[in-house]
């Protein structure tokens, strides 16, 4: 993740954080917990859980605790480690009392930018990927209704004028009239 690149080879940056490791199970961040802090996973995975549901899995190259972090907000998810986790963290403490602390915090504020940056590109795949096959399944839903129509359309025909349906024309007719929407959709699908 570049975002987290960014992180480890800032010579400012890089002095500022301390190594904390947590076990599996261990509450990292809660609405009753909040260490103001900005978390990089350098190991392990953690859930991040909203009302006792889990929404989210973050893994290695992942940040979180940044809104609280940036700007003082009391949680609203739980971050709780899925397994041992390493986490390198930055606390506001650290950082208020440094020398170049706006130069700091604009550095992480950037790098919090670019993670954001990162998840609604991942979204807007997500959300274009799910487009796709809803237009699909719409395009299967006019083909069963086109063919249903046609299907009541050649049924009053043959009802009217009195078609032997075992005519050898009928059968080559009903067989085109139900392939022709089928390759047309599949044909649709490929695009």
């Amino acid at each position: 993740r570049e975002y987290m690149m960014n992180f480890f080879e800032d010579p400012i940056l890089k002095t500022l954080f301390k190594k904390e490791v947590y076990t599996k199970d261990e509450i990292i961040i809660s609405p009753t917990k909040n260490p103001r802090s900005l978390f990089f996973i350098y190991s392990g995975a953690v859930s991040i859980c909203v009302d006792g549901k889990n929404i989210n899995i973050l893994s290695k190259g992942d940040l979180f605790g940044e809104l609280s972090f940036l700007n003082n907000e009391v949680p609203i998810a739980s971050v709780v480690a899925e397994n041992n986790c390493e986490c390198w963290i930055i606390s506001q403490n650290v950082i208020k009392n440094h020398p170049q602390r706006y130069t700091i915090e604009k550095k992480l504020f950037n790098i919090c930018n670019a993670k954001n940056r990162n998840l609604i590109q991942e979204s807007n795949s997500f959300i274009l990927q799910t487009l796709k096959e809803k237009e699909m399944y719409s395009k299967f839903f006019f083909l069963i209704v086109f063919l249903f129509s046609i299907n009541l359309i050649m049924s009053s025909y043959i009802y009217t004028k009195n078609i032997d349906v075992f005519n050898v024309y009928y059968g080559w007719l009903s067989l085109l009239v139900f392939l022709i929407p089928i390759g047309i959709t599949f044909v649709l699908s490929k695009n």
